[in-house]
Order: structure tokens, then sequence, then C-alpha cells
């Protein structure tokens, strides 16, 4: 379920595909979120060089994948590379609502545009407007709104919808049909055609 909320957590747990993959891995054996993250802490299955930070990005991870069907839980644990970040992605829109925002209202126009180049001011601007007209978001410092562009740049393109960090070119995620469906328990078909080709 979307965060009401504005937050800039995605600062410390940005995409995380290899960890979100371990946790929905662990989630489907056991449904006690605390069990899981024990597991990951004793077995070090992050791969992390200090369990400091497990805590707080299981936490995250674990409320991106409460939003999700058991068939996309099995898609993240074992399903397709291009599946898992298609989801991944998805999943922290539908948890994060700045960055639902973000998609709506700037990839997706840059994606049914001609202009499929994505700037550094459109990201910006982007930016700049929310601290205008939301109140949380107005009392960020810049160091935090900097920390979330480089974030929402590298989100963008570890799930592919953009193929080079420098240029920024979007393209639209191929969905086939059967996996659209699966989409579609879990989230709206707004946000899906947002990102889709």
């Amino acid at each position: 379920m979307i965060d009401r909320n504005y937050s800039a957590t995605l600062t410390g747990n940005p995409f995380l595909l290899f960890e979100t993959r371990q946790v929905a891995l662990l989630m489907k054996d056991t449904n006690d979120p605390k069990v899981a993250m024990n597991k990951i802490i004793e077995s070090n299955l992050f791969q992390y060089s200090s369990t400091k930070s497990v805590p707080k990005r299981f936490n995250a991870i674990h409320k991106r994948i409460s939003v999700l069907d058991k068939s996309l839980v099995d898609c993240l644990a074992s399903g397709s590379v291009n599946e898992a970040k298609i989801t991944n992605l998805l999943a922290i829109a539908s948890s994060d609502r700045l960055f639902k925002e973000f998609v709506v209202e700037t990839i997706a126009c840059r994606l049914t545009s001609h202009k499929q180049q994505l700037t550094l001011k459109d990201i910006e601007d982007f930016f700049e407007y929310k601290q205008e007209t939301i109140r949380e978001v107005k009392g960020w410092t810049e160091k935090t709104i900097k920390k979330l562009i480089q974030v929402y740049v590298q989100i963008l393109y570890q799930s592919g919808l953009i193929n080079d960090r420098k240029s920024k070119t979007l393209q639209k995620l191929f969905i086939s049909v059967d996996f659209k469906g699966k989409l579609l328990l879990s989230f709206n078909k707004e946000l899906i055609e947002c990102i889709a080709g």
C-alpha cells in the first residue's frame, strides 16, 4: 500500500534488487518478517561487510513486498531478472508516494512524447515544484534533494527505464500479456502503462 506521507527514505534504500530477491525467497517460506530478517543476519544473505544496516533495508524491502500478490513474490524470488526488475520498480512506486508521482508526472510524460531524453533539469524541476507545493518536501535540505536525484536516476537505470546514466534516454519496458495479467493483481493499470511498451 502506498505511503500517504512524503518521504526521503529512498536515499538509504535504493533499487536493492539482489536484497529484494533474497527477502522474497525467504518470505515464500515464512510469513514471519522477524524470522526472515534473523535468517538474513545469521547467514549474511545480503553479503554486507556489516549487518548494521540490514534491519533498515529489510524493513524497506518488506514494505515493498507487502503490496505484492503471491505470484509476484514468486517472480521476485525466482523469476527472470527482467520481470523481477519490473516488479521491483512498481513495488517501489507503490510504496513511495513521491517516487510514484515522479513516474506518473515526469517519466510517463516523456515516454508518451517524442522527447524521450530525460534531463537533469527535468528531475530538478520535478523536485522544485514539489518543494513549492508540498509542506513536507519544502523542509528538505539541498543535500537530501541531490541524493534523491542520484537515487532516482539509479533506480531508472537499474530497472531498465534508461539505458545510460549520462544520456538518460528513456525506453519503455517490454511487458508480455501474461506478465501484465500478474502485475494487474497488485498494481493499478495506469501505473503499469506509465512504464510499459
